[in-house]
């Protein structure tokens, strides 16, 4: 049996993806960047990573970015939790 390396990426923003975004990382980078093609936002179009590469890039374990919000921007995130 071939041994491989275990890949971990100590660094992802798969959290700030998900929530500021709105990127469903369950779909493909592809799918998500065809889904954005049309949106004018800067950055849109440009997801790089979701659970489909991670996997296929057989990354075993990653880290997720935390980030730490506080007023209106945590009011804001918890109207978009609630719907």
């Amino acid at each position: 049996m071939t041994q491989h390396p275990l890949m971990v990426d100590s660094h992802l923003d798969l959290a700030w993806n998900a929530l500021q975004w709105n990127r469903n990382l369950i779909d493909s980078v592809y799918t998500i960047r065809a889904q954005e093609d049309q949106t004018p936002s800067q950055g849109r179009g440009q997801g790089t990573v979701a659970l489909p590469e991670l996997r296929q890039g057989r990354v075993a374990l990653c880290f997720a970015t935390c980030a730490i919000l506080h007023g209106n921007w945590l009011r804001l995130l918890r109207n978009h939790w609630s719907k």
